[in-house]
């Protein structure tokens, strides 16, 4: 639990838009975003069938709520910007598209862990020689510069390279571009004193 004044974590907030550009928009654009979804999977039916469609496309979305939270092991206390997605228009479809790239193309040399557990269990088995070193990186807001354009670009690598159907490699690209144009909260929600 944080203590903080609510005035400190409003500044907090505001410098976090300052400096990451986020602006405020005249309207809601739930609605719209909703529209480009069902336009863009009426698009792929190549990777999306026709059964498939509800399961892809969510029946009542809503903004996200964007939450703060203090990171305390930082200087000068930063804020972390957490925000649930699950009522977006592009979640379902997001998942599914995940699950879809993921049977498609074996990346190699992958490894994905869960959490801290999972790490510690799976550095306790094998013999780690004294020449390797385990180095963790801190990317700083990751989530607020995402590279659409190069994400894009190595999607359509890997689909390239693991031979996926160039028609479907379209639509694929077309979801995905979709899917990372919508990046936006309704509001804050966050509880100071």
């Amino acid at each position: 639990m944080v203590i903080i004044h609510s005035d400190q974590l409003q500044q907090k907030i505001h410098n976090f838009m300052q400096e990451n550009n986020i602006t405020q928009l005249r309207k809601d654009p739930t609605e719209l975003y909703q529209k480009k979804i069902q336009q863009a999977v009426s698009k792929s039916s190549l990777l999306i069938s026709k059964n498939q469609q509800k399961q892809v496309i969510q029946m009542k979305p809503n903004a996200p709520y964007l939450n703060v939270l203090i990171k305390t092991h930082k200087q000068n206390t930063p804020i972390r910007p957490v925000v649930n997605n699950r009522p977006v228009p592009a979640y379902r479809l997001a998942k599914f598209l995940n699950k879809s790239l993921n049977q498609m193309i074996k990346l190699p040399y992958t490894y994905a862990l869960k959490n801290t557990l999972e790490i510690a269990l799976e550095l306790s088995g094998p013999h780690i020689s004294s020449q390797y070193r385990l180095v963790t990186f801190d990317i700083k807001d990751i989530y607020v510069k995402l590279p659409i354009q190069d994400i894009i670009k190595a999607t359509n690598f890997w689909l390239h390279k693991f031979i996926v159907p160039h028609r479907l490699i379209q639509q694929i690209i077309l979801l995905i571009n979709t899917v990372l144009s919508q990046n936006y909260f309704q509001k804050i929600t966050c509880y100071a004193i």
